[in-house]
């Protein structure tokens, strides 16, 4: 009986120990200089990037990748429509957030975000 319970034990805890932990603070460095991001435990995401004073929201999808939007006070390409308060802001998208070859990519207000992103862990 106690074989049976450890073989079904060791899976499960292996599995758990292989996710990462949703409830996470870390940095990343960009071409936009730091950014600090907050990953709550429900998956929502906010960040902070101080050399534009930018802001980050999103979440943490099923595949653990982070999706979401960034606004900024001011930016080259305003947009027509305002989000939170701003018409400067667009979509981001980063890959491999828990890794170190983190993956990042953004766009302007509605499109895509397809423009690669310089950004590494810290």
């Amino acid at each position: 009986m106690q074989r049976n319970r450890l073989a079904l034990l060791v899976p499960i805890l292996a599995l758990a120990l292989a996710r990462p932990a949703l409830a996470d603070t870390f940095e990343l460095v960009s071409t936009d200089g730091p950014i600090r991001l907050h990953i709550e435990s429900n998956g929502e995401v906010h960040g902070f990037y101080p050399k534009r004073q930018g802001e980050m929201f999103g979440h943490v999808g099923a595949d653990g990748d982070i999706h979401g939007i960034w606004v900024q006070p001011r930016s080259d390409h305003p947009c027509h429509e305002m989000r939170r308060d701003t018409n400067a802001w667009g979509a981001f998208f980063i890959s491999n957030p828990y890794h170190h070859n983190v993956a990042g990519y953004w766009g302007y207000c509605g499109e895509e975000p397809r423009r690669d992103w310089q950004i590494e862990r810290r």
